[in-house]
C-alpha cells in the first residue's frame, strides 16, 4: 500500500508498491500473479500476511510433507478456531466450508491450482460482483473455489501460524478475542 514503511532488513528484496491503495483482495491477487510471472515453474508459491507468527522450522517440515494429496487446490499453515476438535489427529486436515472458509494468513498453493485459481472466471468477477466491492473475503474465494473444482482446502494441526495483529483493517470490530487466533499453535517444529 501507498506509504508502507519497509524496514531495513527487508529493502533488499523486491517489492511492489502500489500507487493507490487497492484492498485485501485486489493486493493478494496481484502479489499472485506477480509471483507466477517472476517464477513460472515454482512448485509451490507462499503468499502471507504481515501480521502473523510462523512455527520455527516450518519451511523444512513442510519441504518434506508437501502435497497432502494430489488434488491440494490450498494449504493453510493457519487453523481457525472453528476448524479444529479435540478428536482431530496432529497434521492436515481437509475442511469442506466453502466459501465459509476462514483465515488466508499463510496460503500455500501448488503451482497447477495457482494458475488454475488466477484464470477462474469466478475469482476474476469477485472484485466487480463479489461482496464489500470485492475488496475483501481472500478466504472465502479460495475455499469456494476449492470446492468449485473439488479440490482439497487443507489447514494444519497444531497451526503452523499464528494471527498477532492486535485489530483488523478489515474488519473494524473485530479483535482476536472474536476467533482470530489459533487454538493450538506450534512455536517450534522438532
Amino acid at each position: 500500500e501507498p506509504g508502507t514503511e519497509i524496514p531495513e532488513d527487508f529493502d533488499h528484496l523486491p517489492i511492489s508498491q502500489r500507487d493507490q491503495k487497492l484492498g485485501a483482495f485486489p493486493n493478494w491477487y496481484l502479489a499472485l500473479t506477480e509471483m507466477v510471472m517472476r517464477d513460472p515453474r515454482a512448485e509451490a508459491y507462499l503468499l502471507c500476511q504481515d501480521d502473523v507468527l510462523y512455527s520455527k522450522g516450518a519451511r523444512n517440515y513442510l519441504e518434506q510433507v508437501l502435497w497432502p494429496s494430489d488434488k491440494t487446490g490450498v494449504v493453510s499453515l493457519y487453523c481457525p478456531s472453528h476448524d479444529q476438535r479435540p478428536e482431530d489427529a496432529n497434521g492436515f486436515k481437509a475442511t469442506t466450508n466453502g466459501w465459509n472458509s476462514w483465515g488466508a494468513l499463510a496460503y500455500i498453493f501448488p503451482n497447477r491450482a495457482l494458475r488454475k485459481l488466477l484464470s477462474e472466471p469466478r475469482v476474476l468477477h469477485h472484485r466487480s460482483c463479489g461482496p464489500r466491492q470485492g475488496l475483501k473475503n481472500i478466504d472465502s474465494v479460495v475455499g469456494a473455489f476449492c470446492r468449485h473444482h473439488q479440490l482439497d482446502y487443507f489447514v494444519h494441526i497444531p497451526s503452523l501460524a499464528q494471527h498477532i495483529g492486535e485489530t483488523s483493517t478489515i474488519w473494524s470490530s473485530k479483535t482476536l478475542h472474536e476467533k482470530r487466533t489459533a487454538i493450538s499453535f506450534l512455536k517450534q517444529i522438532s
